[in-house]
């Protein structure tokens, strides 16, 4: 496996171009030397570099043999197996993410996490239609919002003359409002009281 790096990873310098080769110029120790190349990296972000050249071998074949679902179907799945890769990668150490991505030459496009439709004709013919329904919703309940505000209007003015009519009639009957509502609220308590039922020690609604 051989990659041109554009920077160098474990060089504090860093250079452009192969890093291998700016780390020997600079007459750096072996070890040092070794820490800047590819080779050195942890297991996974190898395998994302493989698979990264096995996907774009696999693109580059699928453009002469367009018919070859055996390679349509590894493609898919390596394009998968990578994504899922890059995500726990990116979770890990989003440094070593950054780097990775850069030097493969990789757009990280996260999987969305709600696909209704698929990207097909039928998928696109619901999507339209599903927005249309939505478009639709809306503007009637902003109708039923315009109406719901013109009886409000309409309620509160009939609320207000119907309460100032008691008002006036409770000052001419020497009444207050008390006097109107705790005979209420005591027929209300006494009528609770004679459904109550007792049995066995329990109290039964």
């Amino acid at each position: 496996l051989s990659l041109t790096l554009t920077s160098c990873f474990g060089c504090a310098c860093n250079a452009k171009g192969s890093a291998l080769s700016h780390c020997v110029t600079l007459n750096l120790p072996e070890n040092y030397v070794k820490g800047c190349s590819i080779d050195r990296i942890d297991w996974n972000p190898r395998r994302l570099a493989y698979l990264t050249l096995r996907i774009r071998a696999l693109k580059k074949h699928l453009t002469s043999f367009r018919k070859d679902k055996v390679s349509k179907s590894m493609l898919s799945e390596k394009i998968a197996k990578r994504r899922k890769m890059l995500k726990i990668l990116k979770k890990q150490n989003m440094i070593n993410f950054q780097w990775l991505t850069k030097e493969l030459r990789i757009l990280y496009a996260p999987v969305p996490k709600y696909i209704y439709w698929p990207m097909t004709k039928k998928g696109n013919r619901k999507r339209r239609s599903h927005k249309k329904a939505f478009r639709m919703k809306i503007q009637k309940i902003e109708k039923l919002r315009e109406k719901y505000r013109e009886e409000k209007i309409i309620f509160d003015a009939y609320k207000a003359e119907t309460l100032s009519e008691i008002e006036k009639d409770l000052k001419d009957l020497n009444l207050s409002i008390d006097d109107v509502y705790d005979p209420v609220a005591l027929s209300k308590k006494e009528r609770v009281k004679k459904e109550k039922v007792q049995f066995q020690g329990r109290i039964w609604y």
